[in-house]
């Protein structure tokens, strides 16, 4: 029953942004009444922070499985790939996140208690530079630096484009991080 609120609460969130949407409309979605959704939620802001938490979740597994027992640079690209491939699915989502609660940030983490998970995240993101390193593939840079670098780099052009600020397309976009990521800026 959980799983089938949280389903409908993704939908109507994805509709009408957390602000239009009421808990009546998630319950007729989810074809319970109004007082179910009480019994597993304590109401509309619950539900969107499990929403949340819900994506976030299945962001990390996708680029967890993508990633896994790829060679670093081919790990690297599908980091970036998934990311951009996660939001882009869910764009409409991220769209009223962006617009009605907030961005990606620090601050925004610690609202939805997903601090500590992005610690994780990052931590299981670490793993991959320092394969390549212990390969000589990637210079001796702090491996959690570089992650939180490329995280922030993502959520900030994930952003960007969601708000029509970036006019690019999203394989360009991966392709420009990958490439400044492994080739630097300088000439």
């Amino acid at each position: 029953m959980k799983d089938t609120i949280l389903k409908a609460a993704d939908k109507i969130f994805s509709t009408y942004g957390y602000h239009e949407a009421k808990v009546a409309m998630i319950a007729h979605e989810a074809g319970v009444a109004v007082g179910t959704i009480y019994r597993f939620f304590s109401g509309k802001d619950e539900l969107y922070r499990e929403v949340v938490r819900m994506k976030l979740f299945e962001m990390e597994k996708r680029i967890v499985s993508a990633i896994s027992d790829k060679p670093p640079l081919d790990a690297l690209r599908a980091y970036i790939h998934e990311a951009f491939k996660f939001f882009e699915e869910n764009k409409d989502f991220f769209k009223f996140f962006l617009r009605d609660v907030g961005t990606f940030s620090v601050a925004d983490l610690e609202k939805f208690g997903l601090s500590f998970w992005y610690d994780n995240f990052i931590n299981k993101l670490t793993k991959m530079i320092e394969k390549g390193k212990k390969e000589g593939i990637f210079k001796d840079f702090d491996s959690k630096i570089v992650m939180l670098f490329l995280s922030g780099a993502v959520k900030n052009l994930v952003y960007s484009e969601a708000k029509g600020r970036i006019k690019q397309n999203i394989n360009s976009i991966e392709e420009t991080i990958f490439k400044i990521v492994t080739e630097g800026i300088k000439r």
